[in-house]
């Protein structure tokens, strides 16, 4: 992302955010560093409402007083944090939001509880010592880390926290698949749009992909929790409902994850051979066409399917014994 011409879009929340934003010092800072205040609010009630109101436009980042009241001082002014609470309460729920505290309070360890301030690495002091250069090192320090809030890697850590979280408890259960790497890296790859069409390259990531389904297949049969079918294709089968061997007494894998499990596979299986009989040419059609949507269908079936072993795993090996979900229909007989 170009950060050359951005726009850092902020929220400032202090009893005095008028005084300063009409300040000709304050404007022209804010103008050098690309500072646009969407709202200014003197206290942590008009802090909660302007989040609410401006939860769909782009918040880069907040700045907040700590001495300053919720919604009117209480008798002690001088000691009223609970603007600071509400801001730090309210931001609870938006932890990639950065947010900083700018306070003229010398003394503010004196009158904020410990894990308040606890959420700030750094305090910024306003109307104390240079001011000037006080300001200067808040601006800079939000731009840094909202730039690094920015790049794809810090995106996809965020808006992918679960699937992430899925894969390394894969990893857990099956060291050798790498699964966390695999997803991470793919991703990445497809929000940047970024793929290696080199020949053989998309060989490598449905090779991979495939092996992680292999992975847990065997697994699974190692557990007793899926039936000991060797082909995966005749798994994916039994996972549809469709093998004559063996059946399912509660249905295993959802139907739309079990159809995307066929497709899947056919793609990896053919995609994955660098030499024999090529069904469809997967691997020179994303090559010449040099475009990676294939790749990324496949990528993002391999997120459900990690997430799906992973909650099927925890739900039938259990402490206290192997809950199997399928018979043999040979033995029922």
């Amino acid at each position: 992302m170009n950060m050359e011409n951005y726009t850092y879009n902020i929220i400032w929340a202090d009893d005095e955010v008028m005084r300063f934003i009409k300040d000709s010092q304050y404007q022209q800072m804010f103008k050098r560093f690309n500072i646009n205040v969407l709202r200014g609010c003197p206290n942590g009630k008009s802090f909660k409402v302007a989040i609410q109101e401006l939860w769909n436009y782009r918040i880069d980042a907040v700045i907040t007083d700590a001495n300053f009241p919720h919604e009117e001082f209480d008798s002690d002014k001088e000691r009223d944090v609970d603007g600071l609470r509400t801001v730090l309460e309210v931001m609870s729920s938006y932890h990639t939001i950065p947010v900083y505290l700018y306070t003229g309070r010398k003394n503010i360890k004196e009158i904020a509880r410990p894990r308040d301030l606890e959420n700030f690495d750094e305090i910024y002091y306003k109307n104390v010592g240079d001011d000037e250069k006080n300001l200067k090192d808040l601006l800079e320090r939000l731009c840094e880390d909202v730039k690094a809030r920015k790049t794809t890697a810090f995106c996809v850590d965020n808006n992918f926290s679960a699937e992430i979280r899925y894969a390394k408890m894969l990893d857990s259960i099956i060291p050798t698949v790498n699964a966390e790497k695999f997803i991470r890296t793919n991703l990445i790859r497809s929000f940047d749009n970024r793929w290696d069409f080199e020949s053989e390259r998309p060989q490598e990531m449905l090779n991979t992909a495939r092996k992680i389904v292999e992975a847990m297949f065997y697994v699974g049969k190692e557990w007793g929790i899926l039936p000991p079918i060797e082909e995966l294709n005749e798994m994916s089968k039994f996972l549809q409902g469709k093998n004559d061997d063996y059946k399912h007494t509660k249905r295993i894998m959802p139907k739309p994850l079990a159809r995307a499990l066929w497709y899947y596979l056919d793609i990896t299986q053919d995609g994955s051979h660098l030499k024999g009989d090529l069904k469809l040419g997967v691997d020179a059609y994303v090559t010449t066409v040099q475009n990676a949507n294939i790749l990324r269908s496949v990528l993002h079936i391999a997120i459900d399917l990690i997430r799906w072993f992973v909650d099927f795993a925890l739900e039938c090996k259990t402490e206290t014994g192997v809950k199997k979900l399928w018979y043999e229909t040979s033995k029922s007989e």
